[in-house]
């Protein structure tokens, strides 16, 4: 099975090799949606609010929440 890195790879590749513009769309957009799956680390500043690291909404609260309820990023709060 492909992890996803890999399978963003290909898209990326199939995506240089296209000349329909129609078709660069669609790469980008499944490209875009993959990449969203990989998580990314949180920003948590000395104050204790903690930022997505793509749209920097405020994502703090009760409990830790998976993904980003502005842009749908996965969010990995490891320190």
């Amino acid at each position: 099975m492909m992890t996803i890195e890999e399978v963003i790879k290909q898209l990326k590749d199939l995506r240089k090799a296209t000349l329909i513009e129609k078709n660069y769309k669609t790469f980008n957009v499944a490209i875009e949606v993959l990449e969203k799956e990989i998580p990314k680390k949180i920003y948590i500043y000395d104050y204790g609010k903690a930022h997505c690291p793509v749209c920097n909404t405020d994502v703090h609260g009760i409990g830790k929440i998976d993904f980003c309820f502005s842009c749908g990023q996965k969010l990995d709060w490891e320190a």
